[in-house]
């Protein structure tokens, strides 16, 4: 972790106007990013009452692998240190992180990560659906431990993360939420980093691996295979298929039960 590590509190109004002078720091973006939008629309969706407890620089394990992999190979200058965003229920001071006695642990939901890149500037996150104004959804929560400026917080979340579209697609985010799930509840499976995913592949490969173009419908249960899930594929030549939809509602109500 960096030595100067540093932690504002902003309400959610404020969170934005808090970003904005980090993402134009010559060590992070150096302008903010096009599509910081997008940043804007997940703002939206939390719930009006929520904080946030903003830490930089933030060395985050999956992007940093991802920039030794690739980023840092390009001719440009990419940053190397991310934002954690963490998430509280209500009202926080740094005071209150500070305290370990303050009894705020309840109140952390969760966090999500600022990459320092132009585009696709969000990464990784778990976030408790309690942080969100929409509360209506079925959704797979895993349980990992956070710290920040020494205390220590549980958070109950889904593990999601957001493409770049040049280290990972769809297919390997897709891949890395269901083995982070997976592999954080069961001792038999593994998390896998994104270059990880890479090595699976490289060896029989059946197109450039980055950039990436996404995963093929054979590359995709390879990964699965080597980290230990027994796959199936199945034709679907007919998405209205009885047999199809039967086989599916079997599988799925299976997993809910395990959950």
């Amino acid at each position: 972790m960096p030595a100067s590590v540093d932690v504002h509190c902003v309400c959610k109004d404020g969170l934005f106007l808090e970003l904005q002078e980090i993402l134009k720091d010559d060590d992070f973006c150096g302008q903010e990013p096009p599509e910081s939008g997008r940043l804007n629309e997940l703002l939206d969706n939390f719930d009006d009452n929520i904080w946030f407890a903003v830490e930089f620089p933030y060395v985050d394990r999956h992007y940093r692998d991802t920039y030794y992999s690739y980023h840092s190979a390009k001719f440009k200058k990419t940053g190397r240190n991310c934002i954690r965003v963490h998430i509280f229920e209500s009202e926080i001071s740094k005071g209150n992180i500070l305290d370990k006695n303050a009894g705020i642990n309840k109140k952390h939901l969760g966090f999500f990560i600022i990459r320092p890149l132009l585009y696709r500037i969000l990464g990784r996150s778990l976030i408790s659906p309690k942080a969100f104004k929409e509360k209506n959804f079925v959704c797979c929560l895993m349980k990992t431990r956070v710290s920040l400026l020494g205390n220590e917080f549980t958070v109950h979340g889904f593990p999601h993360i957001v493409q770049d579209t040049e280290t990972h697609t769809c297919a390997e985010s897709s891949l890395w939420s269901f083995i982070e799930y997976y592999g954080s509840k069961y001792p038999q499976y593994k998390p896998l980093l994104p270059s990880q995913i890479v090595k699976t592949l490289i060896d029989n490969a059946e197109h450039r691996i980055l950039p990436s173009e996404g995963l093929s419908e054979n590359e995709l249960p390879k990964c699965l295979q080597t980290n230990g899930f027994q796959c199936q594929i199945y034709a679907l030549e007919n998405p209205k298929s009885i047999g199809m939809l039967q086989i599916s509602g079997t599988y799925v109500s299976s997993c809910r039960k395990s959950i």
